[in-house]
């Protein structure tokens, strides 16, 4: 998915530069802590986990700051106009972390190794004045040669077991990239009649697709009228996921039914 300026109304920059905890959406393979994201999927592997932030830069600076909290792992972190899957060349400009070295990959591409780091160091993908640049503590070591997209989420990926991106910032003017979580009106349970189960969001204009075969929802998969319900009338497993123009999917949500 790339993502639009003009889908959200922002051919022009607006004024407003905030600084804000990552908060995380899309996540596959990994679970957060606040603005920390851990990889809890094994065994390892790049493209199995990952996730993005909720917030979308659209001013030409800004960026993402994160803390290496271990020097024993393989992890990327940085910035892309917008989000496919949980692979490493899915991020347009990312910071990778190996075992105590500093690489740069951009779509994929290795642009060098640039020394060393510990425990404690600060990385940061920045976007100034329109040029990307990345910084170790305060200082540039490298300056990309391609021209970002806007709007820019922050994007991950996560390839050992236990990695981290820890303690995340994004710095910009911001606005929401993704769409909000999914809610669904009864709970997971057990119930002695059948249920009529709501799913809303509270994002405008979306279409939510959903399943009762414990797949994942693609979009071919049945829409859910506007103000309608599901009707649980057997066991299953309840899954939901919501698409808008110019917007990330939501993640997939979902309830468990027993009858």
């Amino acid at each position: 998915l790339t993502l639009a300026c003009v889908a959200h109304g922002l051919a022009q920059e607006p004024s407003g530069v905030t600084s804000a905890p990552v908060v995380w959406t899309n996540l596959v393979g990994v679970e957060a802590s606040g603005s920390t994201l851990t990889r809890n999927k094994s065994p390892g592997g790049w493209g199995g986990a990952g996730a993005i932030s909720n917030q979308a830069i659209v001013s030409q600076d800004g960026y993402l700051e994160f803390t290496a909290l271990e020097a024993t792992t393989n992890r990327m972190g940085g910035l892309s106009n917008g989000d496919s899957d949980q692979n490493y060349n899915d991020i347009d400009f990312a910071i990778f972390l190996s075992n105590g070295s500093v690489s740069v990959f951009e779509a994929g591409n290795g642009r060098g190794e640039f020394g060393t780091y510990a425990v404690g160091d600060v990385f940061r993908v920045a976007l100034e004045n329109g040029v990307i640049k990345y910084r170790k503590n305060g200082a540039v070591f490298y300056t990309s040669l391609v021209a970002p997209s806007l709007p820019m989420v922050v994007d991950t990926s996560l390839d050992t077991p236990g990695s981290t991106i820890g303690n995340a910032v994004v710095n910009g003017v911001l606005t929401n990239a993704a769409i909000a979580p999914l809610n669904f009106s009864v709970p997971t349970g057990n119930y002695a009649t059948a249920q009529h189960v709501a799913i809303t969001t509270a994002t405008a204009g979306t279409t939510i697709r959903y399943t009762t075969s414990g797949e994942d929802p693609s979009e071919s998969d049945p829409v859910l009228a506007e103000g309608g319900t599901v009707l649980v009338d057997h066991a299953m497993t309840l899954k939901a996921r919501a698409w808008a123009p110019g917007l990330i999917p939501s993640s997939v949500s979902q309830e468990t039914y027993t009858l």
